[in-house]
C-alpha cells in the first residue's frame, strides 16, 4: 500500500445525509391505473371514476365531469413531525377550462369538504383559479396574482405543493406548477410562490394530517400520479473531503445543508470500513435545528501511512448519536460506495458557487433521468444530465455557470414521474 501523498485530495462530494434515527420517510403514491386506485381516498360526494384510458401515457387517471365539485382525502394519514419537518404533495392535473379551480392539501380530519375556491375547510393548500391563485389557511384564504388564464385547455400541468415547520403551529408553503408533457417529463416552470410564516392551530395541534386534492366545476378533467412525501430535515451533508497535508495529518472538511437537534460531530477513523472505528477528535459544536448551511473542519495530525476510513459521530441534543457513511483515504485502492436505492438530490457544492458547481443524485428505480437547470423566470438554461440511471449508483453532475448572469437558479431532477428541485445561486 502506497504512502498517502501530500496535498492530494482523496474523498470527494459525499453529498449523503447522516443515518438519524428519526422518523422513516413516509411516500404515498398513487397512479390510478387500477379503478380500485380511488377507493384509498374518502370523498364527500363520490363524483369522480376512474378512467382506463386517461392520464399520463394513457395508463388510467381520476375523470372529473364537467360541473362537478368534489374533495377526496387519502385515507391513511401522514405523521406530523416537529420543526423542519417537510411535506410535499404532488400530481398532475389536466386542464380543460379557465373557469373553476383546483388544489392540493393537507387537512386535518378524514373528511373535510372544500370551501372559497377549492381548498380544504381544516388544513393547509393551495389553489388555482381564473383570478390567478391563493394559498389557504384552515378557512383563510390569500390571494396570489400568478397564473391564472395562462393556463392552456387540454395541457397536463404537474402542480406541486410544499409545507415546511418552521415552528410550533407556524408554517413555510410554497406552491409550483410545470407545464408538462403527456408522458410526464416536464417543459418549463410557469410560477413558483412562497409564503412564510404562516400560523396555523389547527394544523400545529394535529398529530396527522390527511392528503387531499380537490377540483371544483369546469377546471380539470383528470387528476393522475398522486405523490406525498413526509421527511423530517435531516442532517444532511452538502460535502465532505478528506485532504492529505503535511507529514501524516489528513484535514477532513464538511458542510451541512440542514441540521436538526445538532449538539455535534466526532470524527472517528479505522483500518476497516465496517468496524474498530475510534474517536480521534473532541467534540466540532454543531448549530442545532437550522435550514443554514455551515461547514466544519478538522485536521487528524496521528493518521497513519496506507488506507483509512473516516466517519461522522453526530450527538443529538438529547444525546443520541448517529454516524455518516464511512468513506476510504487511500490514493490507489479507493473502492465504490454503494448509493442509497433513494429518489433523492442533494444540494449542490458549493452553493452560493462561482463558476462552477456539483451535483450528486441517486434513484429508485431504473429509467431515464434528467437534471435541467431553470431560471427564475423558468426557463431552461441548461441540460447537465440526459441519460439511463439505475438504482444503487452515485450519479455526479457538473454546472458551468461561466455564460450565466449572478442570481438564483432552480436544479430539476426527474426520473419517470418522480421529481426533486434545489435551489441554487450563481454570485460572480
Amino acid at each position: 500500500m502506497k504512502r498517502i501523498v501530500p496535498g492530494r485530495m482523496v474523498a470527494l462530494a459525499l453529498a449523503v445525509a447522516l443515518m438519524v434515527a428519526a422518523p422513516a420517510l413516509a411516500q404515498i403514491s398513487v397512479n390510478f391505473n387500477s379503478p380500485t386506485d380511488l377507493s384509498s381516498f374518502t370523498s364527500i360526494h363520490n363524483n369522480y371514476a376512474v378512467n382506463d384510458t386517461g392520464g399520463i401515457n394513457n395508463t388510467g387517471a381520476v375523470l372529473i365531469p364537467l360541473n362537478v365539485s368534489d374533495l377526496y382525502t387519502y385515507n391513511t394519514p401522514i405523521a406530523t413531525g416537529d420543526v423542519g419537518t417537510v411535506y410535499n404533495v404532488s400530481a398532475y392535473f389536466y386542464n380543460i377550462d379557465n373557469d373553476g379551480y383546483a388544489g392540493l392539501g393537507f387537512s386535518t380530519t378524514a373528511s373535510s369538504d372544500y370551501f372559497g375556491w377549492g381548498e380544504s375547510a381544516t388544513g393547509l393548500g393551495m389553489a388555482t383559479h381564473a383570478g390567478g391563485g391563493c394559498f389557504a389557511s384552515s378557512k383563510l384564504e390569500t390571494d396570489v396574482d400568478y397564473l391564472g388564464d395562462q393556463l392552456q385547455a387540454d395541457s397536463w400541468y404537474q402542480v406541486i405543493f410544499t409545507v415546511t415547520v418552521t415552528a410550533p403551529g407556524t408554517f413555510d408553503l410554497e406552491y409550483q406548477v410545470w407545464s408538462a408533457n403527456p408522458d410526464g417529463s416536464t417543459i418549463a416552470m410557469l410560477c413558483d410562490e412562497t409564503m412564510t410564516g404562516v400560523t396555523n392551530t389547527d394544523v400545529g395541534s394535529a398529530t396527522e394530517l390527511y392528503p387531499y386534492f380537490v377540483s371544483i366545476q369546469d377546471r380539470m378533467q383528470y387528476i393522475d400520479n398522486f405523490v406525498v412525501n413526509n421527511q423530517p430535515l435531516p442532517i444532511q451533508l452538502a460535502s465532505l473531503t478528506a485532504t492529505t497535508t503535511s507529514g501524516s495529518s489528513v484535514t477532513l472538511n464538511w458542510k451541512t445543508a440542514s441540521e436538526k437537534n445538532n449538539y455535534g460531530f466526532f470524527v472517528e477513523r479505522s483500518a476497516q470500513k465496517g468496524a474498530g472505528f475510534v474517536t480521534v477528535s473532541g467534540l466540532i459544536p454543531g448549530h442545532g435545528t437550522t435550514t443554514s448551511a455551515f461547514t466544519y473542519q478538522y485536521t487528524d495530525k496521528s493518521a497513519p501511512a496506507g488506507a483509512s476510513y473516516y466517519r461522522l459521530r453526530q450527538v443529538d441534543l438529547d444525546n443520541s448519536v448517529h454516524y455518516s457513511d464511512a468513506v476510504l483515504v487511500s490514493p490507489t485502492d479507493a473502492e465504490a460506495q454503494t448509493a442509497p436505492v433513494v429518489f433523492a438530490l442533494s444540494q449542490n457544492y458549493p452553493n452560493p458557487f462561482n463558476p462552477s458547481t456539483e451535483f450528486r443524485f441517486t434513484v429508485a428505480k431504473a429509467g431515464m433521468s434528467t437534471l435541467v437547470v431553470y431560471n427564475a423566470l423558468g426557463q431552461e438554461v441548461g441540460r447537465i444530465f440526459n441519460g439511463q440511471t439505475e438504482p444503487g449508483k452515485f450519479y455526479t453532475a457538473r454546472l458551468d455557470g461561466s455564460g450565466l448572469a449572478s442570481g438564483i437558479y432552480f436544479a430539476r431532477l426527474q426520473s419517470g414521474v418522480e421529481t426533486q428541485m434545489r435551489k441554487i445561486v450563481l454570485m460572480k
